[in-house]
């Protein structure tokens, strides 16, 4: 069961605050607050964005500006912490006697207005996303400039983007060209900046929070360990298909014998000859030319040849082998073949034919 008044308050847990500007000592020895042109951030903000930044990436935790961005004239005592707090009409203050009470609000008419110690402050509660930490940062101001700016930036995000919560925005410190008394001088306001485009805001409101805040996957992103160098710069010594060792292939029919010929031997290349070792893709070369009958000092001269692509080569040798292969099991599958070939069965075989002659310039 929920406490009354306790469990259904709400405050935004605060990491710290970054200032606008910097105490400092006038000439009475007496310490001001001087304005700069950069954020005056604690160090795990300047570990992010250098000791002197003016742009800072943020975003608002929720969609309420009266949450994250409250406005009011305040009166602070030097001990007693906020004594007064209006809106320019009504006002609750401390009384003598410690109670609360409603009064009238009127700046102009306020003496603690005129003194300076009722003055209009903005507190602006934000996240940052690249600092580490679980909650917001605050960003007092008493500018009317800032103020302005703020506020319109605010409503400018909503009626565009349908909302501010979780958007990325950007908080800069910027000059601006004001004449309070009547005097141009450049003072430097607070005000929100969109970092993308607004086709890429509108594609922003579509993501969730999570989605804006992880980086995109790079589906490009080999794992070198998952997917070595060695694996996938393997060649096969035959092409792999699915289709080869999902479904049986047909069995051919068997040829009529014939009487066993004399063997014929084709001589290897000498290990001292050859330029390659039996564990590269030169060794699947030379089988290759071994079946084909290419001279040596023809394989020789090939492979000298500069920017080779071996690989290439091995498939036009194995194209080559197939394509003789072909013709040689259709030649002996023809009817008038096996005819003749019933009529010789008891003829001694011919001799065996020389390997056929290459024509200069192939690679076989």
């Amino acid at each position: 069961m929920a406490i009354k008044g306790v469990s259904n308050i709400r405050r935004l847990p605060r990491l710290g605050k970054i200032r606008l500007g910097e105490k400092a000592l006038s000439k009475n020895g007496n310490p001001y607050p001087k304005a700069v042109d950069y954020f005056v951030c604690p160090p795990e903000v300047q570990a992010v964005y250098g000791e002197k930044p003016r742009t800072l990436d943020i975003m608002f935790p929720v969609n309420d500006p009266d949450t994250f961005f409250p406005q009011w004239y305040k009166r602070y005592g030097s001990s007693t912490g906020l004594v007064c707090k209006g809106d320019g009409e009504t006002a609750i203050m401390q009384g003598q006697d410690g109670e609360m009470q409603e009064i009238e609000c009127i700046p102009d008419e306020c003496e603690w207005y005129a003194k300076k110690h009722c003055r209009r402050l903005a507190n602006l509660q934000f996240l940052l996303p690249k600092v580490p930490g679980l909650g917001v940062w605050q960003i007092d101001t008493t500018s009317f400039y800032s103020i302005i700016n703020i506020n319109s930036s605010l409503e400018m995000v909503q009626a565009v983007a349908g909302r501010v919560h979780m958007l990325p925005l950007q908080l800069v410190l910027k000059p601006q060209e004001v004449a309070p008394d009547g005097k141009k001088k450049t003072v430097y306001v607070l005000d929100l900046m969109t970092p993308v485009t607004m086709g890429k805001l509108l594609a922003s409101v579509q993501k969730t929070p999570q989605q804006l805040l992880m980086p995109a996957l790079d589906e490009n992103d080999r794992s070198e360990d998952l997917y070595p160098d060695g694996v996938l710069n393997r060649q096969e010594a035959e092409p792999f298909t699915l289709d080869a060792q999902a479904q049986p292939q047909p069995q051919p029919q068997p040829a009529p014998q014939e009487p066993p010929g004399p063997a014929v031997h084709t001589p290897a290349v000498p290990a001292e000859e050859m330029p390659f070792e039996e564990n590269t893709i030169d060794f699947d070369l030379h089988a290759a030319w071994d079946i084909l009958g290419t001279p040596n000092a023809k394989r020789k001269a090939i492979l000298a040849k500069p920017n080779l692509y071996k690989e290439k080569l091995l498939a036009q040798l194995q194209a080559e082998i197939d394509r003789r292969n072909a013709e040689e099991a259709g030649r002996k599958t023809s009817p008038q073949n096996v005819r003749q070939e019933q009529l010789n069965f008891n003829q001694p075989p011919p001799p065996q034919a020389p390997p056929a002659q290459v024509p200069a310039g192939a690679f076989f």
